[in-house]
């Protein structure tokens, strides 16, 4: 398969206005174009996109479908309003955000399912899921296929059943404390101690992703990780296997190795494994399905694993290759078969399975 580059310029305007879509190069990388979009945060679902207005509100746009297609933005909706939200994010058709305004949605979780093919025309999408609001002040959500996990301001972690269309309910996890990052696979879920680096996983462990050093298929609540070295300080999950950064700067992968994802050889790992090959020490970590990136202190990025989501012409594997970036990265976000960059322009630079180059109105 062709190793496939795009340039994901998202140029917000108001709904209702059209988008256009042109064809990048199968290989080479396109110059980069100034984005009205800069600063603002993106999410990457599987087949679409969502980012947050100026406004503070959701838009999502679609890209499945005919190329020649125009594309139009979904506003993002709930309780009859277009609410000003927070923690946007998305994991395979779902994407969920922290409410912010009106006052009936502070605090709340708030859940989609953005509509992915381009070429329908534009509508709003009214939320299908909605929490209570939550007693502490929200930090950060994590997703998982089915399942909402939010990390509270004091540390704490709750979790809600996605499974369900309507109003669910956040109950407390049991077990942590301290957590300063929490992250989420398909299935499972990891949290970072801010005060000891330790990481403590649950939930589905048929691929090794939860780290225990054992082959049990599931852990309904959190244990911590075998074997990792030093204090842990970064903390990213793909689909279904996890990588972590210690104050070394050192990258140490375990879960699926199905494409060499966790750069060694064999199927999976169940404990961590120092990712060799990166000429300086890492500060972020992206994730996917079949590969994963990190970002270096020089702001350089390097990727490993399945050949089309590194961002590079090569035949892929465990030895992290660089991508071509134009200018440094500032931060990086993947879904399962895309990454981007944020680089330090304020423009998004992505490269995956979608060889093409989204414009929005100026």
């Amino acid at each position: 398969m062709r190793c496939l580059f795009f340039h994901m310029v998202l140029l917000f305007g108001v709904i209702g206005c059209r988008s256009t879509l042109q064809t990048s190069p199968a290989a080479g990388l396109p110059a980069p174009v100034a984005s009205a979009a800069k600063g603002q945060p993106l999410a990457l679902g599987e087949g679409y996109a969502c980012l947050q207005n100026k406004k503070g509100q959701g838009q999502c746009l679609g890209s499945e479908g005919k190329t020649s297609a125009p594309a139009s933005w979904q506003a993002l909706r709930a309780a009859g309003s277009t609410p000003v939200i927070r923690q946007l994010m998305a994991r395979a058709t779902v994407s969920c955000a922290v409410g912010v305004r009106p006052a009936s949605l502070e605090n709340r979780v708030l859940c989609w399912q953005p509509q992915r093919t381009r070429s329908l025309p534009s509508s709003d999408q009214d939320s299908i899921l909605l929490s209570g609001k939550f007693p502490s002040s929200i930090l950060s959500l994590a997703l998982q296929k089915d399942k909402v996990c939010v990390l509270a301001v004091d540390g704490q972690v709750a979790c809600g059943d996605l499974s369900t269309r309507g109003p669910f309910t956040l109950a407390s996890v049991k077990g942590l404390r301290s957590i300063r990052q929490l992250r989420s696979g398909e299935s499972f879920s990891c949290a970072l101690r801010g005060d000891t680096g330790a990481i403590f996983c649950w939930g589905d462990n048929s691929a090794g992703q939860l780290g225990l050093g054992s082959s049990l298929r599931s852990e309904s609540e959190p244990v911590a990780i075998a074997g990792f070295s030093g204090f842990a300080t970064v903390m990213e999950a793909g689909s279904q296997h996890v990588c972590a950064i210690n104050s070394a700067g050192e990258v140490q992968c375990w879960g699926s190795n199905s494409d060499q994802q966790l750069g060694m050889e064999g199927d999976k790992q169940l404990e961590p494994h120092v990712v060799r090959g990166l000429p300086a020490k890492a500060s972020t970590l992206a994730l996917g399905s079949r590969h994963s990136c990190a970002q270096l202190v020089d702001g350089s990025v390097w990727c490993w694993g399945a050949r089309e989501f590194l961002g590079s012409e090569t035949q892929g594997g465990l030895i992290p290759v660089r991508v071509p970036l134009p200018v440094a990265s500032a931060t990086l976000i993947a879904s399962p078969d895309r990454t981007c960059s944020q680089l330090t322009t304020g423009e998004y630079f992505c490269w995956g399975m979608e060889p093409e180059i989204l414009a929005g109105p100026p």
